[in-house]
């Protein structure tokens, strides 16, 4: 099982690394041995606003960073299905270039 969880955080570590390299309005720190980080963005909208309006259209929920002190971020848990996570972050960078890049 742990085996199995270490598997999961490692992939999805990857696939942010990865999307981080096409998504330059975005950064974060990736942990060496933790399941959550923050991931920064660049955009003039407050996290909890962005948030509502991420999940009311995509159907994403991100915490947002307000909720830890940390405004423009958002908190990022990387220890869940590697599919549904890609997923979410695809569909985080369809809603900034439908809204937020002109």
């Amino acid at each position: 099982m742990i085996l199995r969880a270490k598997n999961i955080i490692s992939t999805n570590k990857n696939i942010v690394h990865e999307w981080l390299k096409d998504n330059p309005s975005f950064e974060c720190v990736l942990p060496s041995g933790g399941t959550v980080c923050f991931l920064k963005y660049y955009f003039d909208l407050k996290s909890e606003t962005f948030a509502k309006l991420l999940l009311a259209e995509k159907g994403v929920f991100f915490v947002p960073g307000s909720c830890f002190d940390k405004e423009y971020y958002f908190r990022l848990g990387l220890a869940q299905d590697s599919k549904l996570f890609k997923a979410g972050l695809n569909e985080l960078s369809n809603f900034v270039d439908e809204h937020l890049i002109s």
